[in-house]
C-alpha cells in the first residue's frame, strides 16, 4: 500500500487498492432519524457500515444498511417501525467477509471519514478540520 499524504489540502490516495492486511476493518454503526412515530416523536435507529482505518489513522466507510424498516398500517394509517438490525448487520458482515476473501479494498467506492482521534492523521489535519467544523456550527 502506498501512503496517503496526510494533509488537509493534499489527501491524495496514490494507490486506491489496498491489502486488507494493512488495514483495521470492522463493522460499525451510527444513529439516524428513521422517521416519526404516530405521536410525532423522532424514531432513532441504527445504520451499519464497514469501517477501515490505516496505520496513520485515516478512516473510510462503505455501506449503510439501515436497522429499521418504516411502514404505514393499512387500517389506521399510522406509521410504524420494524427492527431490522439483525439483517442489516448480517449484510454488513457478508460484505466484510467478501473483502477478506478478495484480499484487498478498492477505496474508489468508499467515503472518507474523520481520522482517528490522536492519530498521526488527526494531528496533521484532523484537528484543524474539527476546529473549522466547530466554528461553522457555532
Amino acid at each position: 500500500m502506498e501512503r496517503r499524504i496526510a494533509s488537509k489540502f493534499h489527501r491524495l490516495k496514490v494507490n486506491m487498492k489496498t491489502s486488507v492486511n494493512t488495514l483495521q476493518l470492522g463493522i460499525a454503526s451510527d444513529l439516524y432519524l428513521a422517521g416519526y412515530t404516530v405521536d410525532g416523536d423522532e424514531y432513532i435507529a441504527e445504520v451499519y457500515f464497514i469501517s477501515a482505518e490505516d496505520d496513520l489513522g485515516n478512516r473510510w466507510s462503505n455501506g449503510g444498511w439501515k436497522g429499521a424498516k418504516a411502514g404505514v398500517d393499512e387500517e389506521t394509517g399510522e406509521p410504524y417501525f420494524m427492527d431490522a438490525r439483525e439483517g442489516a448487520k448480517a449484510a454488513a458482515q457478508r460484505l466484510l467477509n467478501r473483502m477478506y476473501m478478495v484480499g484487498e479494498v478498492d477505496f474508489d467506492f468508499w467515503r472518507e471519514d474523520r481520522p482517528a482521534y490522536g492519530s498521526v492523521a488527526y494531528v496533521q489535519y484532523g484537528q484543524a478540520d474539527e476546529v473549522a467544523h466547530e466554528k461553522k456550527v457555532g
